[in-house]
């Protein structure tokens, strides 16, 4: 029975330790215009991989100093054991960033990409950058993911 009991404990620290395939956190500032609250990352294929499209969803709050016109976004992925960045993508804001409510006090955020192939480990970090025509900063968001748990 004790053995029971150690292995049991033993399987719950394994998997409450076990690296989660996407996680994600804030790198930008107080001066942002959206923060966001929730992000996901899924693919349609349910699989992670080498050229799968990879689409990446939220949602936030917004501390808009006048209304959005135009601006852009890129996301930088480096892979762990590399110094550079193995892909870069970019896209134009406004088909990415959806307001919400008329007062554009909440807001969503869609947008795809391909992922890239794994070079070393497998485990990435997505740098994604939104700037305004005015190089005004929007957001910044780290996403880590992993090909080896997906």
């Amino acid at each position: 029975m004790k053995l029971f009991v150690v292995l049991t404990l033993f399987a719950i620290v394994a998997l409450t330790n076990a690296a989660a395939p996407f996680s994600w956190d804030s790198c930008g500032t107080k001066n942002d215009r959206l923060f966001t609250t929730d992000l996901e990352m899924k693919t349609p294929e349910g699989t992670w991989g080498k050229g799968f499209k990879a689409t990446v969803t939220g949602k936030g709050d917004c501390n808009l100093h006048g209304p959005l016109l135009s601006g852009s976004w890129s996301m930088r992925i480096y892979e762990l054991g590399l110094s550079h960045p193995v892909q870069t993508n970019t896209g134009d804001l406004m088909k990415a960033v959806k307001f919400l409510d008329e007062k554009n006090t909440t807001y969503g955020l869609d947008f795809d990409f391909i992922m890239p192939p794994a070079h070393t480990s497998g485990h990435f970090q997505g740098s994604f950058t939104a700037q305004d025509d005015q190089h005004a900063s929007y957001l910044c968001l780290d996403l880590f993911f992993n090909y080896t748990q997906a």
